[in-house]
C-alpha cells in the first residue's frame, strides 16, 4: 500500500535523518503490527530500514494515497523513464 507522510514530527535525537520519515514523501507499507509498548499500530516501510528500537512508524503519521494520486504518481514515473 502506498501512503504519504503527514506528520514527521518528534524524531528521536539518536535517529539519523536518513532513517526518519519526511513530510509529503511517499512510502510503501510492508506490514502493520500492534506496538505493545506504545499501545498503537505501527507500520514497517519498504524505503526505510529501521534500527532497533525504531523499526515501526505510527500509522497515524500517514494517510493512504487516493487512486487518483497513485495514477498521477505512476504517470509521472513513466515520463521520467
Amino acid at each position: 500500500m502506498k501512503v504519504i507522510c503527514v506528520d514527521s514530527s518528534g524524531k528521536p535525537a539518536d535517529v539519523l535523518e536518513s532513517k526518519w520519515i519526511k513530510n509529503k514523501s511517499i512510502y510503501t507499507v510492508l506490514k502493520v503490527e500492534f506496538m505493545h509498548q506504545q499501545g498503537i499500530y505501527g507500520c514497517v516501510l519498504e524505503e526505510i530500514e529501521g534500527d532497533f528500537p525504531y523499526t515501526h512508524f505510527a500509522c497515524s503519521r500517514f494517510r493512504e494515497l487516493t487512486p487518483e494520486e497513485v495514477e498521477q504518481l505512476e504517470s509521472h514515473l513513466e515520463l521520467q523513464l
